[in-house]
């Protein structure tokens, strides 16, 4: 996920000069535009090391082609006015992304009844073992405002760079620091419990990972502090080297409180165009993840992105809901359904070039979260808040 802050921030920079677009989306959305006249077209699956491609090669299938279905039109549930009173048996959490905070804010302000817990994307590791942090710090007023909606605020700590994280788990001082460093921050900013999502771990430091969240899961306890451990997908052992091999699931699971799995990226920017998390695959990450992991402890990270790939070669950028609905209402490109994959794409020419995206709408994101309740899971996190599909955090709101 290193590169993924500069996909998704030149992503935020378009939005900026293409508001107009983004306005026309919402309509488009609400109106639900699909046609059933080409087959779906799921690829094959590859891995790299960051968490925007945080697919694993051992997880390669091919979905097959089905033509696609219509999507027929549903009246929106009405929305909870107030916070209902959910059981915790199934929590629904949130990453807040501190470059889109405000649009962020404005999906958990608009839908109170949808989320359990919010993780704002605030602070990194450093190697020196301080917590500092990114370069947009907490904001007081964004903390006030989750808790007066009743909801945990779990900030993430991310670590990215392996050279980094690797100085601070293999020192066995440098590691008692930054726990107590984490331990600090959790305890006098009054938070709930923080979220590691520290990736790209080598291979030969993975017991070193896995004793760094043993060690701050007992020292966060001590605390009455909840420890969330976020973690690449994988669907066997040992994973791909440089991304989820480093993750033991079998020890986060009995370090952690919650294990996020980072269920996305089956397809990533590098890689051939195919659906971000289909039906198939999620699956496959759930029947290892149930085999390792305490089944109440797992949250299943779902994606509210997708990727625009050019056809003829090249990088995808990334896409939120909106930037997909605005494009192919602005390329008259209508939107399709793979059943197969149970996720949405379209093509579109810019100019000479062709391009296909795959994206996430509330359609593909309900068989997540249905598929995960099958599953009897913790819950889900939804990676990022705002400008996402509204109809999906209706529904999150009547769960």
């Amino acid at each position: 996920m290193s590169n993924f802050f500069k996909r998704d921030l030149s992503s935020d920079a378009r939005r900026m000069s293409g508001v107009a677009i983004a306005v026309c989306a919402v309509v488009l959305a609400a109106a639900a535009l699909t046609v059933s006249t080409e087959t779906g077209e799921s690829g094959t699956v590859k891995q790299t090391s960051d968490r925007s491609v945080s697919a694993s090669a051992d997880a390669s299938k091919q979905v097959s082609e089905q033509a696609p279905e219509q999507e027929s039109e549903q009246d929106p549930p009405n929305i909870e006015t107030e916070r209902p009173d959910r059981s915790l048996d199934f929590i629904v959490a949130g990453w807040l992304p501190f470059w889109d905070t405000d649009e962020g804010m404005r999906t958990v302000r608009d839908f109170p009844g949808a989320l359990d817990e919010v993780s704002p994307f605030w602070y990194e590791s450093r190697a020196d073992g301080q917590v500092a942090s990114s370069p947009k710090p907490e904001r007081p007023e964004i903390i006030q405002a989750l808790r007066a909606l009743g909801l945990q605020v779990l900030p993430t700590i991310r670590a990215f760079d392996a050279t980094t994280t690797s100085s601070i788990i293999t020192d066995d001082a440098k590691r008692a620091f930054h726990i107590e460093r984490i331990v600090t921050l959790v305890v006098d900013r009054g938070y709930d419990g923080i979220d590691i999502d520290y990736e790209s771990i080598r291979p030969e430091d993975r017991d070193a990972f896995s004793q760094f969240i043993r060690e701050l899961g007992s020292a966060l306890r001590a605390r009455e502090k909840t420890l969330v451990t976020t973690i690449y997908a994988k669907t066997s052992f040992p994973g791909s080297p440089g991304s989820s091999y480093g993750h033991d699931y079998q020890a986060a699971g009995e370090a952690s409180d919650r294990v996020r799995i980072m269920g996305y990226d089956q397809h990533y920017p590098g890689g051939p165009p195919g659906p971000v998390a289909s039906a198939a695959w999620v699956k496959q990450v759930l029947d290892y993840a149930v085999t390792k992991i305490p089944k109440e402890k797992i949250i299943l990270g779902i994606p509210a992105f997708g990727y625009d790939w050019p056809v003829a070669g090249g990088r995808a950028a990334s896409v939120v809901h909106d930037d997909a609905s605005g494009l192919s209402l602005t390329h008259d490109a209508p939107i399709q359904w793979d059943e197969a994959a149970q996720s949405p794409f379209f093509r579109y020419n810019s100019g000479a070039e062709q391009h296909l995206v795959w994206f996430e709408n509330n359609r593909s994101l309900q068989a997540k979260v249905e598929l995960a309740r099958e599953f009897g899971i913790g819950g889900v996190a939804i990676w990022r808040l705002g400008r996402e599909d509204k109809d999906f955090f209706l529904f999150l709101s009547q769960l």
